[in-house]
């Protein structure tokens, strides 16, 4: 994605992005006002995620609480790797900003700004 906008969606996961098992990247652009029940308000992640520039703010995730996962990012398998950009004001009842399920890899370089909660969950 090299700019663009991705907004006002509804899904049960991934309502702006739904990547199971390929590859994305996002330079620049909006992932926002996306809205799951389930799972990954702006973005679902089970394969590559690149993210060097964009913006993923204002996604949510509603439903039953126990289920409510990553207003901006769920991640869930494959490899989330962000040195850029920006993600907030997104919610969601665990990982407002970014859930990082169980045995996902979550790299951090540059000056990314996550001004929300991030959510590592080490007992799945």
């Amino acid at each position: 994605m090299y700019g663009g906008l991705v907004s006002e969606n509804t899904a049960y996961s991934g309502a702006g992005v739904c990547n199971n098992n390929g590859t994305i990247s996002i330079y620049a652009g909006y992932i926002t006002k996306n809205i799951a029940s389930g799972m990954g308000g702006g973005v679902n992640n089970s394969g590559k995620f690149y993210m060097t520039g964009g913006t993923i703010s204002k996604n949510e995730v509603t439903g039953y609480q126990q289920y409510c996962y990553g207003g901006g990012v769920f991640h869930n398998g494959g490899t989330f790797e962000m040195c850029g950009g920006s993600i907030f004001e997104n919610n969601a009842e665990k990982g407002a900003g970014i859930y990082v399920a169980h045995g996902s890899k979550w790299l951090v370089s540059g000056i990314p700004m996550v001004n929300n909660a991030i959510y590592l969950n080490s007992n799945e």
